[in-house]
């Protein structure tokens, strides 16, 4: 699926390293650290949430929304996915607040999440 200003989606991924926690927003290219998993979570949302708020206020290029993250981060999401874990997202691209999920399914008009 290919992201636009009107609907599109976001995939995350947060993991351990070491001593910290790195979150990933897939589809966007955005790498956050810190020391608890809760903190990067919540921050590689936002930023990320901030990033499309930019690109649509400004009515900038939808290039912007499809820029992939390397494979090795899709290849941890892909494992995290069929494990059913909790620590890779989905969060859906609309106005309203993201809806977290370990799927989510975009149709035209409506979201459908699927826990």
């Amino acid at each position: 699926m290919k992201n636009t200003k009107q609907s599109g989606v976001m995939r995350f991924v947060v993991f351990a390293e070491n001593d910290r926690f790195f979150g990933v927003c897939l589809d966007f290219n955005i790498i956050v650290d810190g020391l608890a998993s809760k903190d990067v979570e919540e921050k590689v949302i936002k930023i990320s949430y901030d990033h499309l708020n930019t690109v649509r206020k400004n009515n900038l290029d939808d290039s912007l929304l499809n820029r992939h993250a390397s494979k090795e981060y899709w290849d941890m999401y892909e494992k995290f996915q069929l494990r059913n874990t909790l620590a890779a997202h989905q969060v859906t691209m609309s106005k309203k607040k993201p809806v977290l999920s370990s799927y989510v399914q975009l149709y035209p008009t409506t979201v459908k999440a699927l826990a």
